[in-house]
């Protein structure tokens, strides 16, 4: 077998060079930069509603908020409190588990809960203005429902929650029908009360 070396200059003389990614003398290697108008923000939805989550939204916007729960039983307060530096944003939170405390806490009508009924849409909202009022903070969240596993004298299902945003000029209240047991109700409750504070205070 002929084993023949070939010369440095002849390697060099047989190599092809390839274009680089920026040749610009090359256009299907061209980059287009992208416009800055093309280049959209992160949506709302792109926010996962976690507890940090809201009260590093809270203290951006420089909002207090504070909690006045039922269902829940102050599984939302102690959610919130778990962020470390939470008391720049949240004042407090009242449990408010029975009717009279619904009253006597946050200054609710009874004709209104004998009328509508404790679990309902507009107990809820009194719930999240009787907190923030109370407390002085910009937003209040209430939470009333049926956690389970059997209902009460209203007659509504398991699962039924009613969750309320208040603010000054802002009502919201959200309708849920959850299925599970008494402790994933009320987690599922406490998740949705994180996502609807992150959301209203994006519109």
């Amino acid at each position: 077998m002929n084993n023949t070396t070939m010369p440095p200059a002849a390697l060099e003389s047989s190599a092809t060079t390839a274009p680089t990614p920026t040749d610009p003398a090359d256009p299907a290697m061209a980059i287009e930069p992208t416009p800055a108008a093309a280049i959209e923000p992160t949506p709302a939805a792109a926010i996962v509603p976690t507890p940090a989550a809201a009260i590093e939204r809270l203290i951006k916007q420089n909002l207090t908020i504070a909690t006045a729960e039922s269902c829940t039983g102050g599984l939302l307060a102690k959610q919130l409190t778990d962020t470390p530096g939470a008391s720049k944003a949240f004042a407090g939170g009242v449990v408010a588990y029975s009717n009279h405390a619904k009253t006597a806490l946050l200054g609710i009508d009874a004709a209104l809960i004998n009328k509508k009924g404790a679990v309902s849409k507009d107990v809820a909202i009194a719930m999240a203005d009787g907190a923030r009022k109370k407390l002085g903070t910009d937003i209040g969240i209430g939470t009333t429902g049926i956690a389970g596993p059997e209902s009460d004298e209203s007659g509504l299902a398991p699962g039924t929650v009613f969750i309320a945003f208040a603010a000054d000029g802002i009502e919201t209240c959200s309708v849920l029908n959850l299925t599970g047991s008494r402790d994933e109700i009320r987690s599922k409750s406490v998740s949705v009360a994180l996502e609807l504070i992150i959301e209203t205070m994006l519109i």
